[in-house]
């Protein structure tokens, strides 16, 4: 029987037309991995912004009513040098950074999009609503089916678009992960797993290869940033590993999270 593997690729892996290269081999290496949740592009470069917080910017200008015309060339930019250098056809419209992304690796891979919207459903109050969301998930997510998912927003009971917490697209494929069955839930990422410390930091940093889900829910809630907390529960309840793995470095082992042994 076969048996997918959900690999989430955060913004960091997808800042730049190199990255997505790398994510293409990465892709390319494993066959079971048949769905695959994309972030929108993150920092290039210290100093550089993430294409969510420029369109958040954008935002707030608007909302006060100021001329955004150069953060809006900005974020154009960003995604012109994505297209170019993956030698892609056709014109986008700007939009949303998950779904752009989402957009071009689908070209790219020749993977079907599925937009979050139509898989991803919110209550009123803001809660997940799971049973729909499960519906969804089965009705457009087949086990054999390659697909790329935008992460980090899905829609409410109206069809407007509704987003997750920052981070949200580790919660996105936790999601689709436990709604499929998927044999394991890949999490790229910038860093060789869980670090004992933040490498930037502290050049002795370790990885740990082997944490349980509590372990991990510690280590999330002590202000690492490398897994949402919230996207522990979803593969926990249904005892699907996660592997956290550098997108520079695919090579190593990095850290495998399941549960107590």
């Amino acid at each position: 029987m076969f048996s997918p593997v959900v690999a989430k690729f955060g913004g960091t892996s997808l800042a730049k037309g190199s990255q997505f290269q790398k994510v293409q081999s990465i892709v390319s290496l494993k066959k079971s991995r048949s769905c695959i949740v994309v972030s929108a592009p993150g920092k290039r470069f210290e100093g550089d912004k993430k294409v969510t917080d420029l369109l958040g910017e954008i935002h707030r200008l608007k909302q006060s009513g100021e001329v955004h015309e150069g953060l809006l060339s900005e974020i154009q930019n960003r995604f012109e040098e994505i297209h170019c250098h993956l030698n892609l056809s056709g014109d986008f419209i700007l939009s949303r950074g998950e779904y752009l992304n989402a957009l071009i690796m689908s070209k790219s891979l020749g993977y079907t999009l599925v937009d979050a919207k139509d898989v991803i459903f919110f209550n009123d109050d803001g809660s997940l609503d799971e049973k729909k969301t499960h519906e969804a998930i089965g009705k457009h997510i087949l086990k054999e089916k390659k697909v790329i998912v935008p992460g980090f927003y899905g829609s409410d009971p109206r069809g407007s678009i509704k987003t997750f917490a920052r981070g949200g697209s580790d919660i996105t494929g936790a999601l689709i992960a436990k709604c499929v069955g998927a044999a394991l839930y890949e999490n790229w990422t910038d860093v060789s797993g869980v670090m004992t410390a933040d490498p930037r930091i502290e050049k002795s940093a370790r990885t740990i290869p082997r944490l349980t889900y509590k372990e991990l829910l510690r280590v999330t809630r002590q202000g690492a940033q490398v897994y949402h907390p919230d996207a522990i529960p979803p593969v926990e309840s249904c005892n699907i590993s996660i592997h956290i793995k550098n997108t520079n470095s695919p090579e190593e082992p990095g850290t495998i999270i399941k549960g107590d042994e």
